[in-house]
């Protein structure tokens, strides 16, 4: 059967996956007066991030920079 979309690949055609996805919880610490900055189990998150890349370490670059504007990157060494 053909694909009636692509009209080229078959019905039963398998995509591979050439991306990764990385998701982030994120705190805002600055928002709450009074509170301990450690942050610990109990602790909830007031969202997340979610990057896409096509390895690991792209996408996790793109999510800490989302998680906080003045993380230039990580170095993995």
């Amino acid at each position: 059967i053909k694909n009636s979309v692509t009209g080229v690949t078959i019905a039963c055609f398998e995509q591979s996956l050439d991306y990764c996805v990385v998701k982030i919880p994120r705190w805002d610490l600055a928002k709450f007066t009074r509170v301990s900055k450690n942050i610990g189990s109990s602790m909830k998150s007031v969202g997340e991030v979610m990057a896409i890349g096509r390895k690991f370490e792209e996408a996790f670059q793109k999510a800490l920079r989302m998680v906080d504007e003045t993380v230039l990157g990580f170095d993995p060494y």
